[in-house]
């Protein structure tokens, strides 16, 4: 079995602002994560990828997810690196949790 490790609560300070899902991530390359929007959210969040070549974002929900709508990440053929993913919403203060699978 894999261990699992909790990502907290990550909350977007400033709505329109990506926010790192992990700002300092115990595991950087796991081969499955799972987000789940705060059930007390107000609006959409948005899961976003950073290229770091490039410097932007792209969109892994396009339009958004609502509160408790789980999206999951699940890693086929290479690992996924956890510090490319961050989270953006519509209204701020709201946010996400979730857990990877390494």
């Amino acid at each position: 079995m894999s261990p699992v490790i909790g990502l907290g609560i990550v909350n977007v300070g400033t709505a329109g602002t990506p926010v790192p899902i992990s700002a300092n991530p115990v595991v950087k390359n796991v081969h499955q994560m799972q987000l789940i929007p705060r059930s007390g959210n107000a609006g959409r969040v948005y899961i976003k990828i950073y290229n770091p070549a490039t410097g932007l974002y792209t969109n892994a929900t396009a339009d958004g997810l609502v509160a408790s709508q789980p999206i999951e990440f699940t890693a086929y053929t290479s690992l996924l690196d956890i510090t490319t993913f961050f989270v953006d919403a519509d209204t701020s203060g709201d946010g996400i949790t979730g857990f990877v699978i390494y």
